[in-house]
């Protein structure tokens, strides 16, 4: 499923999202064409309520279909039965409209919320499956702290992994709905300061693949 982007790349670059000088201002939805995107962040990594870049369709949709098309069909969700292609972010009953955006944002990542962090299944960042998908944001989240020289010797603790979008170059703005508010992934991401997922609630999790 779709989970994890090209974090370590922003890590090392210093940069809102890996590819922000080829794709503008944090990488936010194109305005011409009119565009929207949907991503997930670290929400409040840093203590101080900002949104730090995981990953965004439709860029992830691209560096898959680069690497290895066939796992399109298992990692990304689905619109009308089929999975969602670039060509979605495009499609407009009213372009750029900012309702239009968020649900068909809320469409998409509602049907990732409840994936599992102790899941060894292949997504973007993780092709091969070979970390957990909590281990995997584990290690990004540390190296992220440590290169801000933050205090990493209590590891992370309830990190929300929020969902948000952008459209024709507006800022990120929370994925949410009248009824349930904000979304963002159910569970809350725990770390140990070594950068390796454990279950926040103390249930039994899956620690490798």
């Amino acid at each position: 499923s779709f989970l994890i982007g090209a974090a370590l790349l922003v890590a090392a670059s210093g940069r809102f999202c890996p590819r922000e000088r080829r794709d503008g201002f944090e990488c936010r939805g194109k305005k011409d064409p009119a565009q929207f995107k949907c991503g997930i962040f670290y929400n409040n990594l840093y203590g101080n309520n900002e949104i730090t870049w995981v990953g965004a369709m439709p860029d992830a949709i691209s560096t898959v279909r680069r690497k290895d098309p066939s796992l399109i069909q298992t990692i990304f969700p689905k619109v009308n039965g089929k999975p969602v292609d670039e060509q979605y972010f495009v499609s407009w009953a009213a372009p750029c409209d900012d309702d239009e955006a968020n649900d068909k944002c809320y469409l998409l990542m509602s049907q990732i919320k409840d994936n599992r962090l102790d899941s060894c299944e292949k997504m973007i960042g993780n092709l091969e499956g070979k970390q957990t998908i909590g281990n995997q944001l584990c290690d990004q989240a540390i190296r992220f702290l440590k290169k801000s020289k933050k205090n990493t010797s209590n590891g992370v603790k309830d990190l929300e992994l929020a969902f948000q979008y952008s459209q024709c170059e507006n800022a990120w703005t929370p994925v949410s709905s009248s009824s349930a508010g904000a979304l963002s992934l159910s569970e809350k991401l725990c770390c140990t300061p070594d950068g390796k997922y454990y279950s926040c609630d103390g249930s039994p999790f899956n620690a490798d693949c």
